[in-house]
């Protein structure tokens, strides 16, 4: 178990915010020794599956290049169970892209565009929608 092995979770947490960073184009430098701590502080039921999982939904999550876990703090302290299922982790990002378009006026290309924002081609932005159902006049579809 995870919880047994807790000098590794600082090596899995820095191996996972780095693979998941490039897979969702992302520059993320920092996490802070708070947070690395608390990390490895936690006991980790859902063991390594559930440590990738957080860490990607923060990679998701985090604006900046400081890796943000203010959600995983807030679900420990009411007592949510993280979800390892792929759908949590599509809400988050598809959170994520419409509050982009939305701060970018629902602009896609260009200088201060949601794409430029998100660091992604717009081809890439514009397929991530169609996936998650997102349509050009900002409304869900389906």
């Amino acid at each position: 178990a995870l919880r047994d092995r807790k000098e590794d979770i600082p090596l899995l947490i820095h191996f996972y915010i780095s693979r998941k960073a490039k897979k969702h184009n992302k520059v993320l430098e920092n996490i802070s020794k708070a947070d690395m701590q608390r990390l490895c502080d936690y006991d980790w039921p859902g063991n390594i599956r559930e440590l990738k999982n957080v860490i990607e939904r923060s990679v998701i999550s985090t604006e900046g290049n400081t890796l943000r876990l203010d959600w995983f703090y807030h679900g420990i302290a009411h007592g949510t169970q993280l979800s390892p299922v792929a759908s949590s982790l599509e809400q988050v990002e598809k959170d994520h892209i419409l509050k982009m378009l939305q701060d970018s006026n629902w602009k896609i290309n260009g200088e201060n565009g949601a794409a430029e924002k998100l660091a992604m081609h717009p081809s890439t932005l514009r397929s991530k929608m169609k996936k998650l159902n997102i349509d050009r006049n900002g409304n869900e579809t389906g």
